[in-house]
């Protein structure tokens, strides 16, 4: 609307909390965007399911004001960012993530060969006092039911949660030369002490029914299915969780006194990190695209051949002028060689750089980056 009426204090840049979750991203960018959750609210308030959710949000979230995103790009880097505006005390969900710390050397668990990490801080011993919170905010015809629920769990959730963290520490390795399989990842979450701290998690454990069984490993304990390969590894300080041979793998290196099986000293990974400047974060993590590009293009390979030998015995018929497509895929055999060319690591390496992401908590909020460094920036591993 434009007329006599229309001031400056009528511009969104006058909203206090457009401009400081704008500020918060870190300025304008070469592009950005801000959703505003008040001006939200008013236009969906005519929805009976946002009219049901409301009383909820405020409860859950706390006083998030805004959100905004920001995208630049400065010599060769391309950088996302991001901010979720929160002016006064973090509360609800927020507030269980807001302990930073600096991004000290990955632990011995996190393997040199690792092609992806990334680390997380969780207030785990607050989870219950927040959802206890938010269940006395909301309705009681709600918040009963919620308290019910926790009240049923609330001694082995109180003793694990009271056991655990505050760091998780997640992990992808590099597909094995030949494996058609993607890699399998791992969590590992900090114990507080040795075997109190086991039992109090097995207590927990042991209310759901996983149908795992326990197994010793090198003293420590494995819980695993023979029908599954998902694993959960306990021993050395340590809660793991992923694929058998990968939990197996973490649990014997969780006493390694030998730097050079860290990834702390892969030259790829340390050079990468560097990018994010230091200090203390929420959360931040690292990607070696041309390592995982090169993964996933084998596995396309493997499962492109498996497709032509459940076409035809192993082989194309070169009889086909059309080509024909490829079974399952929907992709004309016409065109696989240029797709081949373009799942091409060397080639890809070109373009490809590593990754790097942080969270970091502020006054006013959560900001995260998230950089794509460009291909000279760091050798791939």
């Amino acid at each position: 609307k434009i007329d006599a009426q229309n001031t400056a204090t009528d511009a969104i840049s006058s909203n206090p909390a457009f401009t400081g979750a704008l500020e918060l991203a870190g300025g304008t960018g070469d592009g950005y965007a801000v959703m505003l959750f008040d001006n939200l609210s008013s236009i969906a308030s005519g929805s009976p399911e946002f009219a049901m959710a409301q009383p909820f949000m405020k409860q859950i979230f706390g006083d998030v004001q805004a959100f905004a995103t920001r995208v630049s790009a400065n010599e060769g880097t391309m950088e996302l960012a991001a901010a979720l505006f929160i002016p006064s005390k973090k509360t609800g969900l927020p507030a269980l993530f807001d302990l930073s710390t600096s991004l000290a050397s990955s632990p011995s668990v996190v393997p040199a060969d690792a092609i992806s990490y990334a680390r997380f801080n969780v207030r785990f011993d607050a989870i219950l006092p927040t959802l206890d919170e938010i269940a006395a905010g909301l309705p009681p015809e709600f918040g009963d039911m919620i308290k019910m629920q926790l009240d049923s769990f609330r001694p082995a959730m109180t003793a694990s949660f009271g056991a655990i963290g505050p760091d998780i520490h997640m992990y992808g390795s590099a597909v094995e030369a030949g494996s058609d399989l993607p890699a399998k990842g791992v969590t590992a979450i900090r114990m507080k002490s040795g075997k109190e701290s086991e039992q109090a998690v097995g207590d927990m454990l042991n209310l759901f029914p996983m149908g795992l069984e326990s197994r010793d490993f090198n003293g420590m304990s494995i819980l695993s299915d023979e029908f599954s390969d998902f694993a959960i590894g306990m021993g050395g300080g340590w809660l793991a969780m992923g694929g058998g041979a990968s939990v197996e793998q973490a649990l014997r290196s969780v006493d390694a006194k030998d730097d050079a099986s860290n990834l702390s000293a892969d030259e790829t990974y340390s050079t990468a990190m560097e990018a994010l400047g230091g200090g203390d974060f929420v959360a931040a993590g690292w990607i070696n695209l041309p390592k995982q590009f090169e993964g996933t293009a084998a596995m396309m390979t493997a499962l492109q051949e498996q497709v032509d030998a459940m076409a035809g015995g192993g082989e194309v018929d070169s009889g086909d002028e059309d080509g024909g497509e490829v079974p399952m895929l929907g992709i004309d055999r016409d065109a696989l060689p240029g797709l081949e060319t373009f799942m091409d690591p060397a080639v890809m390496k070109q373009f490809l750089g590593q990754q790097v992401w942080d969270v970091r908590s502020t006054e006013k909020g959560y900001r995260a980056r998230f950089l794509l460094l460009p291909p000279v920036a760091t050798a791939a591993k």
